[in-house]
């Protein structure tokens, strides 16, 4: 899957670091806002959903029956952006939005959803955060 993120500090520093792990700048910074225990799962999922997955189908596949399954944020309404959520471990989350079109980058509203997983092959991260629903 292609993945883009928001340009906020916390997801920064988590973008720089999973897509990075073995530079220490990016391991500090990373360490400001996560605990470091969190920190080879986040590699992990980056891995997973990054290079291993071509889509979110086929990643649920292989982890839909695990916590670490991609899944809908419930509560939105139809004129919103979609909002999907993954765990990362027990207590954190990562929130993405799908791109719906690259070139413009639009993102998918609720009320196109039509429960396809498979059309999810571009995600916007905007928040990693500690199960904070209503943050994001």
């Amino acid at each position: 899957m292609n993945i883009t993120y928001t340009d906020s500090k916390e997801v920064t520093a988590y973008k720089d670091f999973v897509c990075s792990p073995t530079n220490r700048d990016s391991q500090r910074n990373f360490r400001k806002y996560f605990p470091a225990s969190i920190e080879k799962q986040a590699v992990k999922l980056h891995q997973r959903l990054a290079v291993m997955f071509n889509n979110a189908a086929d990643y649920n596949r292989v982890f839909g029956n695990t916590d670490n399954r991609i899944e809908r944020k419930d509560g939105q309404r139809d004129n919103d952006n979609i909002l999907f959520k993954t765990r990362i471990n027990d207590s954190y989350r990562k929130f993405f939005n799908v791109v719906e079109n690259i070139a413009d980058f639009s993102l998918l509203k609720v009320c196109n959803w039509q429960g396809n997983f498979e059309i999810i092959t571009d995600i916007h991260v905007i928040d990693v955060n500690k199960h904070d629903y209503k943050g994001v």
